[in-house]
């Protein structure tokens, strides 16, 4: 057998493993597939995929290699950026998921990547052309609208945020974070009673989420309820006893009961990090 149908055997393996959740082993055919064909791009893609995962160093190289093999090949531009962007390297992800998109149109995986990538850079208006295509192909996704609103609250576009925060939730009532979000944005345009609704929604959806109650904590603060908010700390706390936000926030409601010693505790275990909310 030659050198090409060795790794394909090795290849076919590796996949097996790797499907199966077996990561070294497959890591290790993988690697065995790429020394005995250094043309086959699919070896080096999905070597590079598999690395990743396991935390190797030259896993965007690996890949690399496999888009230098086979320059059309929009999954492997795609599972680059996602790889670059898991490092922080957010200029070279989005340019990697440009290329999928521009080779693929349809991938919406990669178009999806594309928009959060600009988001993360800041590119809010691109970002926006971008999630509105993917609205556009899929007009009933709570996914969809979630992260078009998370990008016009970004961009200041406040009402726009909160007409699509509202359209998820009525596509998908348990939506956590989408009554996490439209609470906070409530907050900040001052409409308490509705922040209020949706922050209760949250904690009664995700009980155990120390964010959640946080949250819900500070806006029954900035209403005046210090007892019941205090008690929604006290709650996170007991979910996640090192959330330096619950501890901050809780001490400042504590303060304003004149519970001093009681709020230095927390303040002494919050470190002196600002309290912000938390989404």
């Amino acid at each position: 057998m030659n050198a090409g149908g060795r790794s394909e055997q090795q290849l076919a393996a590796a996949m097996a493993h790797h499907r199966a959740g077996r990561l070294a082993e497959a890591e290790r055919l993988y690697r065995l597939a790429c020394d005995n064909d250094p043309k086959n791009a699919r070896a080096f893609h999905l070597l590079g995929v598999v690395a990743h995962q396991l935390g190797r160093p030259d896993a965007a190289s690996l890949v690399g290699r496999a888009v230098t093999l086979d320059p059309r090949s929009a999954e492997a531009h795609n599972d680059r950026g996602a790889i670059l962007a898991a490092n922080g390297s957010f200029t070279d992800a989005v340019a990697c998921f440009e290329r999928a998109v521009s080779l693929n149109p349809g991938y919406h995986e990669a178009r999806n990547n594309l928009a959060r990538g600009l988001r993360s850079l800041g590119r809010f208006d691109e970002a926006l052309v971008q999630f509105e295509q993917i609205l556009t192909n899929a007009p009933d996704s709570p996914l969809a609208h979630f992260n078009l609103a998370s990008v016009f609250e970004l961009a200041g576009r406040q009402s726009d945020a909160e007409s699509h925060y509202r359209s998820a939730i009525s596509l998908r009532p348990d939506f956590v974070d989408a009554h996490i979000h439209l609470a906070l944005l409530l907050l900040d345009l001052n409409r308490l009673p509705e922040a209020l609704v949706h922050a209760e929604r949250a904690v009664a959806l995700r009980p155990d989420s120390a964010g959640a109650r946080n949250n819900l904590g500070n806006i029954l603060r900035t209403m005046g309820r210090r007892d019941e908010a205090i008690a929604q700390y006290e709650a996170a706390l007991g979910t996640d006893p090192s959330s330096f936000m619950a501890h901050y926030n809780c001490g400042v409601a504590l303060r304003g009961e004149a519970r001093i010693a009681e709020a230095r505790r927390h303040f002494a275990v919050h470190g002196g990090a600002s309290g912000t909310l938390q989404r």
